[in-house]
């Protein structure tokens, strides 16, 4: 394997890394789609990539990558949760390799021609990708319903953002304090962070009003999660105190939240997340 194939492969890790990041955030993969995801990419990319004979080497540096973004860039224990991830990572590499071995590795062109029999492996790999999207539904408005559902998801990452986050929410209104949680649950499980990065970057060459940071806010500067937080602070205590003056103490914060989306179902999801952590801080 010559220098320039290893650096390619090194490239092609940061771009499956990305991808399953995505599809992890987006569709909460189990380990089993997860599995079938990465080795469904990794036969595209062998498919646009001749020098492919090793490419199972793609998963492994994709496991390396992992592994230092949640220890460094995250700050988490990536063997958390006995080993699991290190489990996972196990089954997918071996799954990758046999992938490589008996497949990549057995055929002229990845992709089909004529009637060859890899038309029934491309025919296996649509029907699970319909069956995948059409049992999860790709449109934009009901994807966010699945973190509604996920209680767990939305405890973790309630305590994960507290600890991470609690000495940047300056409210005037400590009341609203679990709303600013609620909007970075939702808003980080729609734009987690390595697309915010990626939008961060493209910024910085399109210089025009984006939306940026952990709470999504609309900038014309670069901003980063902490200013965003900041910024959706203000705004919140702004309505607030605007809507004190006119409503009743027992649905203002539906209003503020009605106020700050001006958008039904954002607003629907936002305060299902609320009441989940004012459940869970309850018990």
């Amino acid at each position: 394997m010559t220098l320039l194939v290893l650096l390619n492969y090194i490239i092609f890790s940061v771009i499956l890394f990305i991808c399953i990041s995505y599809l992890k955030k987006k569709y909460l993969l189990n380990t089993t789609n997860t599995i079938i995801f990465t080795n469904i990419l990794l036969i595209l990319l062998a498919g646009l990539y001749k020098d492919n004979t090793n490419i199972f080497i793609v998963v492994v540096f994709m496991f390396i990558i992992d592994m230092l973004y949640t220890t460094y860039l995250l700050g988490e224990d990536f063997f958390k949760d006995n080993r699991k991830n290190i489990t996972n990572y196990f089954i997918l590499i071996i799954t990758s390799y046999l992938n490589n071995m008996y497949f990549i590795n057995q055929v002229d062109n990845i992709f089909p021609k004529d009637s060859e029999p890899k038309i029934i492996v491309w025919l296996l790999v649509i029907l699970f990708l319909y069956d995948f999207f059409k049992e999860n539904n790709v449109k934009e408005e009901t994807t966010p319903k699945r973190v509604i559902n996920n209680k767990e998801y939305i405890v973790m990452n309630f305590a994960k953002f507290k600890s991470r986050y609690q000495e940047d929410i300056k409210l005037e209104n400590k009341k609203l304090t679990n709303i600013v949680y609620s909007i970075m649950i939702y808003e980080n499980y729609n734009r987690p962070l390595i697309i915010r990065k990626i939008d961060t970057t493209k910024f910085k060459f399109v210089s025009k009003p984006t939306k940026l940071g952990i709470m999504q806010i609309e900038s014309k500067k670069l901003i980063d999660d902490i200013d965003s937080i900041e910024l959706a602070c203000k705004k919140l205590d702004r309505i607030y105190n605007r809507k004190l003056k006119l409503k009743k103490k027992d649905d203002i914060i539906n209003s503020v939240v009605k106020d700050y989306y001006k958008d039904e179902i954002k607003e629907e999801n936002i305060l299902t997340i609320y009441e989940i952590i004012n459940n869970f801080l309850s018990e």
